[in-house]
């Protein structure tokens, strides 16, 4: 999609031992003996891409179960081997644990714009003369109150082009039953930028279904939705 990692990926990696190596860049330097933190930026059909803890190193994990991840988690991992293949340094182990600690990401919280005062009434709660939905009548009965608006992240998306949305894409590709390409599109963006919430809400969509606990992982007191797919999708 022609996205830049964020944070960026950097310009050398620090040298360690590598294997089958055919690219300038070599595998971060890692302590075998110890687990491993990796946050999780997205998760292929094969391996699931990460970054060190409290760093910008970035590296693909190779492990059992990997697909149980999902974009956000922070895994520990026991190391078993790592190699650099095609200048991109790669791990396998085995996966011990994984949690969800949004503060310890180190991400930029999104911001949140002053809007002024939202007045119930004034806003269109159905068809005229229609009676009121039970679930909207206590959201008008607080009456006015502050309104805010957060910050939109979404990689990649022309501002200027009404068309250019990588979520439409990705919901006109599940329409369309290509399930693998729908499915990869807000993957690419959770790469690119964890702080897009459009496309962990959309993850959850393709399991919420089926498996609702697993679609929506509470994250610092608040709910942010991600979702699993199973290994052979």
């Amino acid at each position: 999609m022609g996205l830049s990692p964020h944070p960026p990926e950097p310009n050398a990696l620090a040298r360690g031992k590598v294997r089958r190596q055919t690219g300038s860049a070599a595998a971060p330097v890692l302590d075998m003996g110890a687990p491993i933190e990796l946050v999780v930026s997205s998760v292929k059909q094969r391996a699931a891409r990460c970054r060190l803890l409290g760093g910008a190193q970035t590296v693909t994990l190779r492990a059992k179960r990997f697909w149980d991840l999902v974009p956000g988690e922070i895994a520990v991992v026991r190391p078993d081997k790592r190699w650099s293949y095609a200048g991109n340094p790669y791990l396998s182990g085995e996966i011990e644990s994984a949690r969800i600690d949004a503060a310890a990401l180190g991400l930029i919280p999104l911001r949140l714009e002053d809007r002024g005062t939202w007045i119930p009434n004034d806003e269109s709660w159905g068809e005229e003369g229609a009676p009121i939905d039970k679930w909207a009548k206590p959201i008008i009965a607080r009456r006015p109150r502050r309104e805010f608006e957060m910050e939109q992240v979404l990689p990649g998306a022309d501002s200027g082009d009404p068309f250019s949305d990588p979520i439409s894409a990705s919901n006109d590709r599940k329409e369309s039953g290509d399930t693998e390409g729908a499915y990869k599109l807000p993957m690419d963006l959770c790469q690119a930028d964890l702080r897009c919430l459009d496309a962990h809400a959309h993850l959850g969509n393709f399991v919420f279904d089926r498996l609702p606990k697993e679609a929506v992982l509470p994250i610092g007191g608040a709910s942010l939705i991600s979702g699993r797919l199973p290994a052979n999708q």
